[in-house]
């Protein structure tokens, strides 16, 4: 789960996130590959507008699933694992305006730092979009399963 701020045309407001992923150490190398899944909504306090105002842009939020890689930094056995993340995913953009929504596809790309300590993980990671369009979340989070954070000699 995250928290952070989605900027569009230079002004910024707060957003949410909460993602689920899958990931794989590949073969003796300090790479990791795997899928996330999420959603990044800034629409968690609901906005009032007068009946007659204006049919202007407010707000994107977006429900993505992509590939990433994490390119392990730094690891001390199965304990502690420094990564900078990459990812690419198909995206449906969901655009609210003050009397109507916009759907549409588009790419997000993602890039990020993290770090996993025994069962958890916290990530600074950017998602960026079309049209200028960046957030920036920090999260924090668990994992499940097994890990295996050791590095090829």
């Amino acid at each position: 789960m995250g928290m952070g701020s989605t900027v569009v045309s230079g002004s910024g407001d707060f957003a949410m996130s909460l993602s689920m992923g899958f990931n794989r150490i590949i073969r003796d190398t300090r790479w990791r590959g795997g899928l996330e899944a999420g959603i990044i909504n800034q629409g968690m306090l609901d906005i009032e507008f007068a009946p007659d105002a204006q049919d202007n842009y407010v707000r994107s939020n977006f429900v993505y699933v992509g590939l990433v890689a994490d390119y392990s930094l730094f690891t001390s056995r199965d304990i502690f694992a420094a990564f900078v993340r990459v990812g690419v995913s198909a995206a449906q953009q969901t655009d609210k305006y003050v009397h109507h929504y916009q759907d549409k596809t588009v790419p997000v790309f993602i890039v990020g730092i993290g770090t996993d300590l025994l069962f958890s993980r916290a990530t600074v990671c950017g998602y960026i979009a079309p049209g200028g369009i960046y957030t920036i979340q920090l999260s924090y989070g668990w994992w499940l399963g097994r890990r295996n954070h050791r590095l090829p000699e």
